[in-house]
This record gives C-alpha cells, structure tokens and sequence, in this order.
C-alpha cells in the first residue's frame, strides 16, 4: 500500500492523541492482544505495510524458534520479526535516560558486540530472528519501539516514547515499507557501523594504549627492554604522549 510522508504522519499524530487520552488505568488493563489492534497495527499501516494481506502479515506464524507475534514479509522474501509487548511492559533503556529526544538514534548506540545485559523481552525478539535464519528484529509494545540487527546483536534504533515518533519522523520513515523494501534498514545499521568505527573504537584503541604504557612504567623489573638505552628516548616520548601515564 503506498502512502505519502505527510499522511503518515497525520495517523500517527492521531495514533498518538488516542494514546495520550487514556488514563493510567486504561493502560493498565489492556491487553497485549489488544494493544497490538489498536496501537501496533495502525502504526504499521500508517507506514505502510499491508497488515491485511496474509503473504506479508501475519500473526503468530509457527516457526522453529516458536510463534513471533508478528512477521513482515517482504517481496524478495526478507522476514521482519515482530515482539509484541503490553503497555509497561519494556523497561527504558539506560542511554536514553540522559536525553531528552525520547530516541535513541544508530550514531548514538554503545560499542559493537553481543550485549550481556539485553533484557528477556529484548532477547526474545532477537532470537525469533536469529534462529529463523532472518536479520531484523522489532520490539514494541507502541509506547517504544526498538529495532535490532539479530545477526550483530545490535540495537540500531529505538523510540523510547510515542511522542518521539514525530519529534524525529525521519528515523521513524525508514521503517515504512517501500523504505524497506529499497533497503532503508540497511541504511540504519549502517550508520551505527560508522559510528562505531569513527568514534568508540578508536577510543577503545587510546584506552588500551594508555593502560598498557601505565602497566610497563608501573613495572620495571619486568619490562626491563622499555628502560634499555637505546629505546629509553623512544619510550619517554611515548609515555608522554599517552595522557594520564
């Protein structure tokens, strides 16, 4: 179903209103079920993906890893797994308790690798992927939204509340269908690989660098080859050029 930009973001401003007018207590009593007809769904469809045609939607499919609540189904056959969460049910991200934005964008993300303390909710969407041979994961339950490339283990973007979904429109776009289909999950990813690059890692190298020049200084007697003659000047410029030695 092809929909433009600025309709999208008309159904998901009155998503969100409909979101924001009811009470702590509405939300409390809502169902998982319930959430995923009346919040996921419509955000989906606002995005474009054809929620009522069953080759590329569908609900709770059997697969070998058990029944995501959801699968996206692109036409080159790409699977998108869906987890699907009651309202309060996913936990606030730590990084995203030092911004105001409400989003969590892919330049931001921590170091690359397999993260050791992703949460069960998180980790269950990820393996739907992972073990079904597919490289997307999404987590939502429409109060947040995250996305992870299962293959990495990287989370790549999340919206850590409804009203980030239009303070930052953009990131939110890429996951609209014909994006995705032109490979706009790609992009995402890509972006947290160059960030990665660019910045944490070469931080990681500078902080190694220095811990090992403190470890030969604070040393001698076994490091004796750092304080020969003939490599001393070396060293001392070295040593100084690593700050905190």
């Amino acid at each position: 179903m092809s929909i433009s930009k600025q309709q999208a973001k008309q159904q998901i401003k009155q998503l969100i209103a409909k979101y924001i007018a009811l009470s702590a207590d509405d939300k409390k009593e809502l169902t998982e079920a319930t959430v995923v007809r009346q919040f996921i769904d419509p955000l989906l469809a606002a995005l474009g993906w054809p929620i009522g045609d069953p080759a590329f939607y569908r609900y709770e499919q059997h697969t070998i890893a058990g029944r995501p609540d959801m699968m996206l189904t692109l036409v080159n056959g790409q699977r998108i797994f869906v987890e699907a969460k009651k309202f309060g049910k996913i936990q606030k991200l730590d990084i995203a308790r030092n911004t105001l934005s409400g989003i969590v964008t892919p330049g931001q993300m921590a170091l690359p690798g397999m993260a050791a303390d992703r949460t069960p909710e998180e980790q269950q969407a990820i393996n739907y992927a992972f073990k079904n041979d597919g490289k997307w994961a999404i987590l939502t339950n429409f109060e947040k939204l995250r996305l992870f490339n299962a293959r990495r283990d990287w989370l790549v973007l999340s919206f850590e509340e409804p009203r980030s979904y239009l303070d930052d429109f953009d990131h939110l776009w890429q996951l609209a269908y014909e994006n995705v289909e032109r490979g706009g999950l790609e992009v995402l990813s890509s972006q947290r690989v160059r960030a990665d690059v660019d910045t944490d890692y070469l931080h990681f190298i500078n902080e190694w660098r220095q811990k090992l020049a403190q470890d030969i200084i604070g040393r001698p007697a076994q490091n004796g080859w750092a304080f020969m003659k003939t490599v001393r000047c070396a060293w001392l410029i070295c040593a100084l050029w690593c700050s905190g030695c």
